[in-house]
């Protein structure tokens, strides 16, 4: 009888403590969310305004391409900021449109990733986009201190170089590098790259 009651008491306390591990468990790890299939009517409209954006972009004379995989919503601000920048730029001087990569598999900091404060990303992984009109010495001294390889993509007007960091900013949702990090987190991808404060 008084073995049953131990027997009974030791199952007791190893299925409560099971249930304490899968409760911490799914509180620190939520499952990545479940995207929302886009109506056809979403998909029409990301479709034309991706549409009429190329359009655009090609009358400027920019190569850089628009995902066609950007969502509705992201579309839209893109358009919104791309009139900003053409509309308020009217410099012509010579500038760079560059990305700043990581120099070795490490810990960065991370402005994008919630709760968390750093990233771990790997050798030539993207941390951020930027644009500069004085060069790299002037713009960050010394970065290969501070981990990072500076990258020219683009050379030309600051117009240009400003609409194509701006087009980089928000591929960079449905860039490869995030998607891939992404999958094998279990997490949403990051909306910009891990250094980029905001969409510029």
């Amino acid at each position: 009888m008084l073995l049953s009651q131990r027997l009974l008491q030791i199952i007791a306390a190893f299925v409560l403590t099971l249930l304490s591990l899968l409760i911490w468990y799914f509180m620190t790890n939520p499952p990545p969310p479940i995207p929302i299939k886009p109506t056809t009517e979403t998909v029409e409209a990301t479709t034309q305004l991706w549409t009429e954006l190329t359009a655009q972009l090609a009358q400027l004379g920019i190569k850089e391409q628009i995902s066609k995989e950007l969502p509705l919503e992201r579309l839209e601000k893109l358009e919104i900021e791309l009139a900003g920048i053409i509309s308020k730029t009217t410099s012509r001087q010579f500038c760079e449109q560059y990305a700043l990569v990581a120099l070795k598999d490490g810990w960065y900091p991370c402005y994008n990733c919630g709760v968390e404060t750093m990233i771990y990303l790997k050798k030539g992984e993207i941390w951020k986009y930027g644009k500069t009109c004085i060069g790299e010495e002037r713009r960050y001294g010394n970065l290969e201190e501070q981990g990072f390889v500076f990258t020219t993509q683009f050379q030309g007007s600051e117009i240009d170089c400003l609409i194509i960091e701006k087009i980089k900013i928000y591929n960079y949702l449905v860039h490869p590098q995030n998607i891939s990090r992404a999958m094998a987190k279990g997490q949403a991808p990051l909306l910009r790259p891990p250094g980029n404060k905001i969409d510029r």
